[in-house]
């Protein structure tokens, strides 16, 4: 059985609508106040399926924190700034989350052994588009910049 389901998302492209819409659809259940502006690229090479996988991972990880939270927010944007596409990705967490330069966070989920790859795919794909990722944590702020070259 097939399931369709109906969004009000608009990025430009069909399967990002889908995976926006499943997570604007899985805050509101949640009580997080979730926020997007976020335009498929119309110019570039961006494979749609790299950017679901790109979208899924982080959206499931700002969900998840936010859900920790008392007043959970998860916000999505995405610009072009000349020939980089950066998509950014702002949600409330529990305090601070610091990072090692150069490393990536570990999971904080039980069994790490089946966790923990969704940051490595984000970046592995920022990196195939000749770019990267930025993660910046402020007291109950989390912040993921995602790069990636359109030319």
């Amino acid at each position: 059985m097939i399931m369709q389901t109906q969004s009000d998302v608009k990025s430009g492209n069909p399967v990002t609508d889908i995976v926006i819409g499943e997570y604007k659809d899985k805050c509101i259940k949640e009580g997080i106040d979730f926020t997007y502006d976020f335009h498929y690229p119309k110019k570039g090479v961006i494979d749609a399926f790299a950017m679901s996988i790109v979208l899924f991972n982080a959206l499931q990880n700002a969900c998840e924190a936010a859900q920790k939270t008392p007043y959970g927010y998860a916000s999505l944007k995405a610009f072009r700034k000349k020939n980089a596409y950066i998509i950014e990705i702002t949600n409330s967490c529990t305090g601070r989350i610091d990072s090692e330069p150069g490393k990536l966070l570990a999971t904080d989920k039980d069994n790490s052994q089946a966790h923990g790859y969704g940051l490595k795919n984000i970046k592995r794909i920022a990196e195939k588009y000749y770019g990267g990722i930025n993660i910046d944590s402020t007291d109950n702020t989390f912040k993921l910049n995602i790069m990636m070259m359109l030319e």
